[in-house]
Formats: C-alpha cells, structure tokens, sequence
C-alpha cells in the first residue's frame, strides 16, 4: 500500500512539473510570436520609409529573434540616418 501512494505522489508530482513546463513553453512561444510580430513591423517600416525590395522579401519565418531585431534596428538607423 506504501508503495502505491508513494508511486501516486511522484506521478502527482511529474503531472505538476509537466504542467508547468507545458505553461513556459506556451509562454515563451507567446512572446517569440511577439517579437517576430514586432521585427515583422519594423521591416514593413523600412520598406515604406526607403523603398527597398530587399526589405520586403526578409519576410521572417515562424519564429521571432533578437538578433534579428536588433540587426533591423541597426539597418532601420543607418537608413534614417542617411536616406529618410
């Protein structure tokens, strides 16, 4: 019987732990959606503002990245900067 509700417990356990890294990745996924939503307008941005046909093909795929912001950032800057 010990080992039952021993068992009981862990399974209740993993369940929980399951549970919550199941509730982080929807999270974490949220906010990669968000940030490629973001860069997504930032990128639309850029091809009003300067026209270029190479921005509005760097359609981004389904996942966001910061690295990738920052380099529009940076692009978006420059482009101001000198052209806008």
């Amino acid at each position: 019987m010990e080992e039952r509700t021993m068992q009981g417990t862990v399974l209740a356990e993993t369940e929980a732990f399951i549970t919550r890294q199941r509730e982080q990745l929807l999270q974490q996924r949220q906010e990669l959606l968000n940030q490629q939503q973001a860069i997504q307008q930032q990128l639309d941005e850029l091809t009003k503002c300067c026209g270029s046909s190479m921005y509005s093909r760097a359609k981004l795929p389904g996942q966001g990245n910061k690295v990738v912001a920052g380099a529009v950032r940076q692009v978006a800057a420059a482009q101001n900067a000198t052209n806008c």
